[in-house]
């Protein structure tokens, strides 16, 4: 009898194999059925074709998987308003000067998020940026401290003072102003901090693309709260803007600034966990020229290029947080050169690592060529934790003992699994989805989510796998099958976002109706690898 790659054992075995590095390798007779015990907890060792058993990052050894059929798109994002806040008043030339430096060092184009005044305080800047590097511009809607202050804030004037009607009028007149300062502009992008369905439709209204500013698993920073919606880029739905559309068509949804979608979600600190240099800067994970745990979640997102037609990785720094003059100094000189340390790594990194770089424009029309309504998307992500261990041992320490993590979104929902675990850790539900829950703090989660019982039947390259589940509710779920299935392919029921991921798993997506569930999946494999007496 031959070995062959097999994905779930029996949970007596799981102590004999714990000490195993590589997927098991388990001999059985031409037909076995295995049954897998309901657990939350995760099958150990997990059976996974990934680098190592703990599901972290070597600090050393960085994930530079080829990127397969995908492609990651790396896209600068630049908020350069004129400043009317509490924190600043004016143009932070200085600031975009700074930006403007670094990243065209690298090759590296800037997309401006400019209103009416920083369009024409800075037109010959932009002017001379777009001609020389390819930079462009969006639109940043952001009120002044005396229009949103006695609203008690930007968010409840952005988002319940302002009707739709003001929007669309203060749009169209931004627009217009910005292309008399700026001929050249395209504005296909819109956004700020603080969306509505108002905004949403009315970009939708003027014809552009994409609106930018949501924030993955973000609560209450800035009073900011995004969490529950999806990562990276998807179709908004109109009438909930955090959510996916359930049709094809609308405007792409562009993340501010990426996440780490392992610790940003696992430790409730997604900015902590991110691309935002002030952020990372204050965790104590990035320093100057020490960028190793940038360079692993860069890593990260290459890696997940394989699984999806287009990956976006979005990074952004505000103009205003990179100057200190008179009238705007957000961040000290020190902290500004250490900003501007990093970023300088990173745009090196980057660009040696061959990943396309574009203008954010570009990344959505790639994704729009691509989707043409928001696709199944998946990302497995390893805990970084190893990549920081030296500069913060005691936030190593907190982290270390997460596993890598699977997340899966389409239009239903957005799901998290753990590193060798059946059934979802937790699920966030998109159907059904109301205006008014857009307004809370998170998007519907539901912690604790059934647990699948699930058998397996194995014969010479075929896997059936007989699913129940027990559901309080209507919701989106998923089985994940880990192990590496290249080769394989779901031939039952054809359940659009069933997807191998070569190396990891297999993956089934499915609608859990309430009351008790059942389905049948089935794999069929082909190979040599596949094969046995």
């Amino acid at each position: 009898m031959k070995n062959f790659m097999h994905l779930i054992v029996f949970a007596a075995l799981c102590a004999v194999l714990a000490t195993q590095p590589q997927p098991v390798l388990a001999q059985q007779s031409a037909t076995a059925t295995n049954h897998i015990e309901a657990t939350t907890q995760p099958l150990s060792p997990p059976v996974a074709g990934i680098a190592d058993t703990t599901g972290t990052a070597s600090a050393t050894m960085p994930d530079a998987s080829p990127q397969g059929p995908g492609e990651l798109y790396f896209s600068f994002i630049s908020s350069a308003y004129f400043m009317e806040k509490q924190w600043g008043q004016g143009m932070a030339i200085e600031g975009i000067k700074r930006i403007a430096d670094v990243a065209h060092a690298h090759g590296v184009p800037v997309t401006w998020l400019v209103n009416a005044k920083s369009a024409q305080a800075a037109k010959d800047l932009f002017t001379q940026y777009h001609q020389a590097y390819g930079d462009e511009v969006g639109l940043i809607l952001t009120p002044s401290a005396a229009e949103s202050e006695p609203w008690g804030g930007e968010s409840f004037y952005m988002r319940r003072k302002l009707s739709r009607d003001q929007i669309l009028k203060w749009a169209q007149d931004e627009i217009a102003s910005i292309k008399t300062s700026l001929p050249w502009a395209e504005i296909t992008m819109g956004g700020g901090g603080h969306r509505s369905k108002a905004m949403i439709q009315v970009f939708e209204k003027l014809g552009l693309k994409a609106v930018w500013g949501h924030c993955w698993e973000q609560t209450y920073t800035d009073g900011i709260s995004d969490r529950g919606a999806p990562w990276g880029f998807y179709h908004a739905n109109t009438e909930a803007y955090k959510t996916p559309n359930t049709k094809p068509g609308g405007l792409v949804a562009v993340e501010w600034t990426a996440r780490d979608l392992n610790l940003a979600f696992r430790t409730g600190k997604p900015e902590t966990f991110s691309t935002d240099p002030d952020d990372v800067r204050r965790g104590n994970i990035t320093n100057h020229r020490d960028i190793t745990y940038w360079k692993a979640l860069v890593d990260q997102y290459r890696r997940n290029a394989r699984y999806n037609a287009m990956v976006p990785l979005m990074v952004h720094q505000e103009a205003h947080e990179m100057e200190c003059s008179a009238t705007i100094c957000v961040n000290k000189e020190d902290v500004i050169s250490n900003d501007a340390d990093m970023l300088d790594e990173l745009f090196k990194y980057v660009k040696e690592s061959e990943i396309k770089i574009v203008p954010a424009a570009r990344a959505v029309d790639a994704y729009r060529k691509f989707n043409q309504a928001t696709p199944p998307t998946y990302a497995l992500f390893k805990n970084l934790a190893p990549s920081f261990k030296e500069m913060n041992p005691g936030l190593y320490e907190d982290v270390a003992g997460n596993r890598e993590i699977f997340v899966y979104y389409d239009k239903n929902g957005q799901l998290f699994f753990d590193s060798g675990t059946v059934g979802p850790s937790f699920v966030r539900t998109y159907m059904g989805a109301t205006d008014a829950q857009m307004e809370d703090a998170e998007v519907p989660g539901i912690e604790y989510p059934p647990v699948p019982a699930v058998s397996e039947q194995v014969m010479p390259g075929r896997f059936i796998y007989q699913v129940t589940v027990d559901s309080p509710e209507k919701m989106p779920y998923g089985i994940a099958l880990w192990g590496d299935f290249e080769g394989c392919a779901f031939v039952s029921q054809g359940l659009p976002g069933q997807k191998v991921l070569p190396g990891a798993l297999a993956f089934s997506p499915v609608i859990l109706q309430e009351g008790a569930n059942a389905f049948q999946l089935i794999l069929e494999c082909k190979g040599p690898q596949w094969e046995w007496e």
